[in-house]
């Protein structure tokens, strides 16, 4: 009779591994088809992973406490309790697919877009995959030959509350680059009385994106002081309807009116091929407890200014609640951050996982602007100046942030320009 070998499976865009948590079956338990199985966390959230089929959890490859890679073999199943399995396995996927009394299955169906989206799903040998080490849970570090730390190099350590992972790129000086007290003494002296203490996981996941997004794309920003004194009228008519909507919803919405003209602003370069998508899903940026999450709202040029306000509010409460699903994770084409809540004039953000753009906004500022035009006469400036009649309106500072490889400096300034008409002239009437 077959069993079933279970992966992990896709977590979403930019996400190729994930810790082990806990699992809610024993080997041996009877589970049901989507109920809770086991819960992981990745850098983004932490996530219960449904069972994929009626049956039995007859083995627990990788427990709690371990990080795997996506399609990486975490169980057995049977469909019956008393069926044999084989007493032992290879960890390598491959040899799990040549075994013909097997089956493969992902524990989710695939994400939204995902087929167009995803990169080559992680392995051992990606360099976005950080393998799990935890010092104070696995001792056997401070002893490996990997480590190559004399007794005196970790005693010292140890007493000084550092770990082997900060010796993590130092070449030491001894014999087959072991590091040695002298180099130790070293790093002591330049490190002083500095506080250290390891990245966090999720961190690591950060800076590997962050410098691979930096690696991969060829960042060029473009900035537009643009008129938003009428998006503020729209704002406050929905306030005294008591209707909520924030400067980030009026934005998301703008964009995805706009961005339906620009196909090239949601085009990925993947594999020296230009790929465009053609649903509006827009990515913005929530700060979370511990890091920053990327909700999406899939289709929103569908949708109308109110209900892209709820979604927004929605999905900002379920990120700092560590509450959102996969399919509100993955997906988006563009992304939209607000640093301009924390008090930023402008700023340039990093490009998303495979998209080509991402826009800051800035914070709201008032200029006091003419009736008409003044003179620019040098000899009559100043008259004309004071005889003119001044009024304030409302400017916030875009900043876009695309791959120049595929999108050229007009390109970007046209959608600005674009963008500012619509807050402007078709954003309608407060309510």
């Amino acid at each position: 009779m077959a069993h079933t070998r279970v992966v992990l499976p896709s977590l979403g865009e930019g996400v190729f591994s994930a810790r082990i948590l806990c699992w809610f079956k024993k080997p041996g338990q009877k589970a049901l088809k989507d109920e809770p199985l086991l819960e992981v966390s990745t850098d983004k959230v932490d996530l219960e992973v449904p069972c994929p089929e009626n049956g039995y959890l007859r083995e627990i490859i990788t427990g709690p406490g371990t990080t795997v890679n996506v399609h990486d073999v975490i169980a057995i199943f049977t469909t019956s309790s008393s069926e044999k399995i084989p007493s032992s396995h290879q960890k390598e996927e491959a040899s799990y697919r040549e075994s013909s009394d097997c089956q493969i299955v992902n524990i989710e169906k695939p994400l939204f877009g995902a087929s167009q989206l995803e990169l080559p799903l992680g392995r051992a040998n990606d360099p976005m995959v950080i393998p799990h080490s935890d010092p104070d849970q696995n001792d056997s570090l401070w002893h490996s030959p990997k480590s190559a730390l004399s007794p005196r190099v970790r005693k010292a350590m140890k007493d000084l509350g550092f770990q082997p992972s900060h010796l993590s790129g130092v070449q030491g000086s001894g014999e087959c680059g072991r590091v040695t007290a002298r180099d130790f003494d070293d790093m002591e002296r330049y490190i002083g009385d500095q506080s250290t203490e390891p990245l966090s996981a999720s961190r690591q996941l950060i800076v590997e994106r962050m410098t691979r997004s930096v690696q991969d794309h060829l960042h060029l920003t473009t900035f537009r002081s643009i008129d938003f004194t009428q998006a503020i009228i729209v704002k406050r008519g929905f306030k005294q309807s008591r209707q909520r909507v924030s400067v980030t919803a009026i934005i998301l919405y703008a964009v995805s009116q706009v961005l339906a003209k620009h196909p090239l602003l949601r085009t990925s370069l993947i594999a020296n091929q230009s790929v465009t998508h053609q649903g509006i899903h827009l990515g913005f940026v929530v700060a979370g407890t511990e890091n920053l999450l990327v909700p999406v709202i899939h289709n929103a040029d569908q949708l109308p200014l109110l209900e892209i306000a709820q979604r927004v509010e929605q999905l900002t409460e379920k990120a700092k609640k560590q509450k959102l699903s996969l399919s509100e994770l993955s997906g988006g084409v563009f992304t939209v951050t607000n640093p301009g809540m924390f008090g930023c004039q402008s700023s340039t953000a990093v490009i998303y996982g495979q998209q080509s753009a991402i826009m800051s906004v800035g914070e709201l500022t008032t200029k006091w602007l003419p009736k008409e035009s003044p003179s620019v006469d040098e000899l009559n400036f100043q008259q004309s100046i004071s005889n003119r009649e001044f009024f304030p309106r409302l400017y916030l500072t875009l900043g876009l942030t695309f791959d120049h490889r595929i999108i050229d400096g007009r390109d970007g300034g046209m959608f600005l320009r674009d963008l500012e008409y619509f807050l402007c002239h078709q954003l309608g009437p407060a309510p």
